[in-house]
C-alpha cells in the first residue's frame, strides 16, 4: 500500500485554528494547514487592513499560541504563502499527496515566510 493510500492527513487542529482565526477579524480568506504538530495559517487581508499586516499576524498568532497546543505555528498575510497554503490544503483534502510530498511542501512554504 503506497502512502497516498493509508488515509487521509488528519486536518482536524487546522480546520479548529481557520475558526478560531475567523473570529479575530474580518478576513478575506483563511487557509490552514497542519503537518506533525506544525501550522501553517495564511489570511488573506481586506484591501484597508495592509496597511496593518504585522499587527494583525502578531494579534492572530499570539491568539493561537495562548489556544492551540502546537510545536510551531507560523502565520502569514503574504498573498504568495497565502497561494501555496491553499494549494497543499487541497492536495491534502483530495488525498492527491503523499506524506513526504506534503512534508517537502509544507517545509517549501516555511523557507518562503523566512525570505520574507
Amino acid at each position: 500500500m503506497t502512502e497516498k493510500q493509508e488515509g487521509k492527513i488528519d486536518q482536524t487542529m487546522a480546520n479548529e485554528a481557520k475558526k478560531k482565526t475567523e473570529t479575530l477579524g474580518d478576513f478575506k480568506e483563511i487557509e490552514a494547514v497542519d503537518l506533525h504538530g506544525r501550522l501553517i495559517v495564511a489570511i488573506q487581508l481586506k484591501q484597508w487592513d495592509k496597511w496593518k499586516r504585522d499587527s494583525i499576524e502578531k494579534r492572530v498568532k499570539k491568539r493561537l499560541k495562548e489556544e492551540m497546543k502546537v510545536d510551531h505555528l507560523y502565520v502569514s498575510s503574504d498573498y504568495k504563502i497565502f497561494i501555496e497554503t491553499k494549494k497543499l490544503a487541497n492536495h491534502l483534502e483530495r488525498q492527491s499527496v503523499s506524506r513526504n510530498e506534503a512534508e517537502e511542501a509544507f517545509q517549501a512554504i516555511v523557507v518562503l515566510m523566512s525570505r520574507k
